[in-house]
C-alpha cells in the first residue's frame, strides 16, 4: 500500500481520523455570583488602585481563586475591559474572581516604571492572599492570568513571587518591593515563606519577551500605546535608564529570561493561549515562552485558537481586529475551566469535572512534529511508571521510562530520527493499574 501524501495524512490526523472521537464535555447552568466593586486595595500617593472581587453563589464555604490583570500595553484599559471575562468565569465555574486595577506607565505624571508594575501585580497577590476568605476565596488555591500585558504581568507573579527585596530596583540587585504587604512583613520575609507563590497561571496571548520589545521601539512614539494613552513616549525605567546601559534591567522584567529550572525550583502547571492570526503577539512568540519552558522541565501547555486575532477576551468589541467578546471568547474561556480542571484548580462540583486519575499525560509539543518531540506528565502521587510509543501496528518503537518516578512534573525528550514519518502513539501505565494513550503526527 502506499504511503499517504503528507498533507493528507497531516488533516485526517487533525481531524481525529485515526482515534475514537473524545466525549464532548457536560456543561453546567450558569449561577448566580455576588460582586464588590471598587475596593481600595492600596493608595500610592495620590493614586487608588482598586479591584473587584465576585464570589459564585452555590452554597460553598470555600472556591479557588481566579486573579485577573488586563491588557493594554502597559499605558491605556482598567479592569473594566475584563468584566465579560470575570462575569463568565465566575458564571460557569466554582471560583472566586479577582479582577485587578494596578498602575499604568502614564500615570503619576508619566513616571511609573516597568518594575512598579510588576510590584503592583506582586502586592495584589498579597492583598489577596491576606483578605480573600472574607469573600469566601481560598488563599492556598490562586490562579493568575491575563491577556497580553496582562498576561506579562500574571508570568511575572509566576516566575518572580520569590524575587522580592525591599529596596526593588534601586539596589545592587534586582528585586521587587510588592506595592502592598502585610503588615509586620518585608518584602524578604515573604520571599524567604514564599507566599507569594500561586498555583497556576493562564497566559492568554502574552507579552514574554520585554527586552526584545524595547529594542524593537515599545519605548518610542512608534509604539501606538503612547499616542492612545495621551502620554509622551519615554523609556519603561526612566531617563537615567536605557536598554543598551541597562540590559540587565530589562531582561529582570521579562518572563523569557527568568524561566527556572525545574530541579532547582518546580512550577505549577501553566495554560499559554494565543491566536492564530494574532500579529500582536505573533504565536511564534508564545511559543518561542513555551519551548523555553519545556526545556527547563516545566509543566506547560499550549493552545492556538484557530483564525483569531489579538484581544479575543475583551469586553468591548474592537471593529479594528474585528472581535466580539460573546463570539469569540466563550470557547477559549471554556479551554481555560477545562485546563484548571483538569489540573485540580477549580472547586469540586465546576461545571467541568476532573478525571479520577492519579496522572496527567500531556499532548506532545510541538505536534506534528519533525525528528524530535517533548512528552510531559504530571503526577499527583509517586508510583511506577512505564511510558512507551507505539506505531500504528502496535509495536512499541521506544520505552522513555519505565521504573519509579517521584511526584511532580516530568519532561522525556522522544527522538524520532530513525523512524518513517507518520502516527504514532504515546502510552502511560501506572502502577495503580491506570493508564493514558495519546497520539503523535510524524512529518518527513
Amino acid at each position: 500500500m502506499k504511503p499517504l501524501p503528507r498533507l493528507l495524512l497531516t488533516a485526517l490526523f487533525l481531524a481525529g481520523a485515526f482515534s475514537p472521537a473524545l466525549p464532548a464535555a457536560t456543561e453546567g447552568t450558569p449561577h448566580d455570583y455576588t460582586v464588590v466593586k471598587n475596593l481600595e486595595w492600596v493608595k500610592v500617593l495620590n493614586k487608588s488602585l482598586t479591584m473587584d472581587i465576585y464570589t459564585p453563589s452555590t452554597g460553598r464555604s470555600s472556591y479557588p481563586v481566579l486573579v485577573i490583570y488586563h491588557g493594554g500595553g502597559w499605558l491605556i484599559n482598567t479592569n473594566a475591559i475584563m468584566d465579560s471575562m470575570a462575569v463568565y468565569m465566575v458564571r460557569h465555574a466554582d471560583i472566586v474572581v479577582c479582577n485587578v486595577n494596578f498602575r499604568l506607565l502614564g500615570d503619576l505624571g508619566n513616571t511609573v516604571t516597568m518594575n512598579q508594575i510588576i510590584e503592583d501585580a506582586l502586592g495584589a497577590i498579597a492583598w489577596i492572599k491576606e483578605h480573600i476568605s472574607a469573600y469566601q476565596g481560598d488563599a492556598t488555591r490562586l490562579i493568575v492570568t491575563g491577556d497580553s500585558s496582562g498576561g506579562h504581568m500574571a508570568a511575572m507573579v509566576l516566575l518572580a513571587s520569590d524575587h522580592l527585596e525591599s529596596d526593588g530596583f534601586r539596589g545592587t540587585t534586582l528585586g521587587f518591593c510588592p506595592t502592598w504587604l502585610p503588615p509586620g512583613k518585608t518584602a524578604e520575609d515573604l520571599a524567604a515563606s514564599h507566599a507569594l507563590a500561586v498555583q497556576g497561571a493562564i497566559l492568554s496571548y502574552g507579552a514574554f519577551d520585554i527586552y526584545a520589545a524595547c529594542r524593537s521601539g515599545l519605548e518610542t512614539s512608534s509604539n501606538i500605546f503612547w499616542a492612545l494613552a495621551g502620554k509622551t513616549a519615554r523609556r519603561i525605567f526612566g531617563v537615567s535608564y536605557s536598554i543598551l546601559a541597562n540590559p540587565e534591567m530589562y531582561k529582570a522584567v521579562s518572563p523569557a529570561y527568568i524561566i527556572p529550572k525545574a530541579s532547582a525550583r518546580p512550577l505549577p502547571p501553566q495554560l499559554c493561549l494565543v491566536g492564530s492570526k494574532d500579529t500582536t503577539t505573533p504565536p511564534a512568540t508564545v511559543k518561542a515562552y513555551v519551548d523555553s519552558t519545556m526545556k527547563a522541565g516545566q509543566p506547560i501547555e499550549y493552545w492556538e485558537y484557530a483564525g483569531k486575532p489579538h484581544a479575543f477576551l475583551d469586553a468591548t468589541p474592537n471593529s479594528w481586529l474585528g472581535t466580539n467578546f460573546t463570539r469569540d471568547a466563550p470557547a477559549a474561556l471554556d479551554k481555560m475551566i477545562a485546563w484548571m480542571s483538569v489540573n485540580r484548580l477549580t472547586a469540586v462540583g465546576s461545571r467541568m469535572q476532573r478525571p479520577e486519575s492519579d496522572f496527567r499525560l500531556d499532548q506532545n509539543y510541538p505536534n506534528p512534529f519533525n525528528a524530535s518531540t517533548s512528552i510531559s506528565f504530571y503526577l499527583y502521587e509517586a508510583d511506577q511508571i512505564r511510558l512507551t510509543v507505539h506505531d500504528l501496528q502496535g509495536r512499541r518503537v521506544c520505552t522513555l521510562a519505565d521504573g519509579f518516578q517521584s511526584a511532580g512534573p516530568k519532561l522525556f525528550r522522544f527522538d524520532a530520527a530513525g523512524l518513517a514519518g507518520g502516527i504514532y502513539f504515546c502510552r502511560m501505565e501506572s502502577g495503580r493499574g491506570r493508564s493514558r494513550m495519546m497520539r503523535m503526527l510524524l512529518l518527513k
